[in-house]
């Protein structure tokens, strides 16, 4: 993807809606689905005739963590008491236990962003928990879990050169700061309601009605959305006002 491809898919999700998320650690990829996105692969007559859908997968040497503040906060992957407690209160995977999972929830999407290490270190200093789920990096990782001084200690890289989050504490004693280290790959992080996700993999598709994106096509679905939106705005407050749309209300036309 480029950069213009990236910018449209972050501004798409992040008012949208997680709703999918799926590992398959014998393919080596991890699949995450979106909906309510300001995105639709046909053009636009009213809020029915589109879903603004997005399927992103990541691929190779693949990682996944969650950071949270509060346990309650994780029922949303709906894990039976025993597992919950081997992986959240303890350093085992999820791939230990599952070579492939799914699940199906809603939580909607606060904030986000590719390759963006500010984000990741904001993400760091919210949340006092972190726990990861997969790690097929090809580097060892180390992380104090389950504590209010969780943070990444060593490399998490999802490749030779891949990504790579190393904490150091600042000598001031009110503060701390974290420098991030290399960077090749592909890193998402994104914030939904009261946890955070951070993705990693070698490569990365957009998928949209089981059909691989391209650059031109991430332009044509935001394109076809945003003549809709124009049109519902400009329609607003005449005889042809179309039905509320509450994605297009959050964004009024100024």
């Amino acid at each position: 993807m480029n950069n213009r491809s990236i910018k449209i898919i972050e501004e798409a999700i992040s008012k949208g809606k997680w709703t999918w998320l799926e590992f398959d650690n014998n393919s080596n990829s991890i699949y995450l689905e979106f909906i309510n996105l300001r995105l639709s692969s046909n053009p636009i007559l009213n809020k029915y005739s589109y879903k603004g859908e997005l399927a992103i997968r990541f691929g190779q040497n693949i990682y996944f963590s969650i950071f949270y503040n509060d346990c309650d906060d994780l029922k949303f992957l709906n894990l039976d008491n025993d597992l919950f407690n081997k992986i959240f209160l303890s350093d085992e995977l999820l791939t230990d236990f599952y070579s492939y999972f799914y699940k199906e929830f809603s939580l909607d999407v606060v904030d986000f962003k590719f390759n963006d290490f500010d984000f990741l270190n904001k993400i760091k200093n919210d949340f006092s928990k972190t726990n990861i789920l997969i790690n097929n990096c090809k580097r060892d990782y180390s992380i104090n879990s389950n504590n209010s001084n969780s943070t990444i200690d060593s490399a998490v890289s999802c490749s030779d050169s891949a990504v790579s989050c190393c904490d150091s504490a600042n000598s001031s004693s009110d503060s701390t700061s974290s420098s991030i280290g290399s960077f090749s790959d592909f890193l998402l992080c994104f914030r939904c309601e009261n946890i955070a996700i951070v993705v990693g993999g070698n490569f990365v598709n957009c998928f949209n009605d089981f059909e691989t994106l391209n650059d031109d096509d991430i332009k044509r679905l935001s394109n076809n959305w945003y003549l809709y939106f124009l049109n519902y705005w400009n329609k607003k407050g005449t005889d042809e006002e179309l039905e509320f749309d509450l994605l297009c209300e959050e964004f009024p036309l100024k």
